[in-house]
């Protein structure tokens, strides 16, 4: 099991990994794929997406909610990372991909091609993930795998689950101010499944915690 110093370390590389990837991508809106500076930024990127595979074999980034995950370990939120993470969230989701896996053996051509895609807007429309796929496939990238979102149960989305959340909490409000009318007892199983259902969705929408720290 890796020590404290390890997870430390395998943070450091994934937020690095992030942030040079969000440099990349932003370049590439602007500039050729040939451009030195989209070459300068995607050298330093590959070169950590190489050792992250060297020690993990894989490499996963995958949406779930409004969270970002790395090889199934939450890329940690924060002042100075979290509009990376926002940006990616929303980048891959307007695409409907749920997950970018890169392999051992992934080129820098490949890298290249994958950063261009994702950067690329045709008239204002964004590539679909059926596009995106065909694309990748048609250039011979074959150590870049892209999933697509699920169909969505729309009750088990996000939106609904917040609104679930609001709706709760009126109901518990009401139920104290009630109880203070009766002088009697309020559900303590309310209360329970609203901090519950609050928990799993600060879980989810990090952005939403932080907001009602600052305020």
């Amino acid at each position: 099991m890796p020590g404290p110093e390890e997870n430390a370390r395998r943070q450091k590389l994934v937020r690095d990994l992030l942030a040079r990837f969000h440099v990349v991508l932003k370049i590439a809106r602007v500039y050729e794929p040939g451009n030195r500076l989209v070459a300068e930024q995607l050298g330093p990127l590959f070169r950590i997406l190489t050792l992250i595979l060297h020690a993990e074999g894989t490499a996963v980034l995958r949406l779930h909610g409004n969270g970002l995950f790395f090889n199934r370990a939450k890329v940690r939120s924060d002042s100075s990372n979290q509009h990376i993470i926002q940006f990616f969230v929303s980048e891959l989701a307007s695409h409907g991909i749920t997950a970018v896996a890169f392999s051992e053996g992934v080129s820098l051509e490949e890298l290249t091609r994958l950063v261009v895609l994702l950067s690329a807007r045709e008239a204002g429309r964004t590539i679909s993930f059926e596009e995106a796929v065909r694309t990748l496939r048609e250039a011979g990238v074959a150590h870049i795998t892209l999933e697509a979102n699920p169909p969505e149960d729309e009750e088990a989305g996000p939106y609904a689950r917040l609104v679930k959340v609001y709706f709760l909490g009126i109901r518990m409000l009401r139920e104290i101010i009630d109880q203070q009318k009766r002088e009697g007892g309020f559900s303590i199983g309310l209360a329970r499944r609203w901090m519950q259902a609050m928990i799993r969705h600060l879980e989810e929408n990090e952005s939403f915690c932080l907001g009602l720290t600052t305020m």
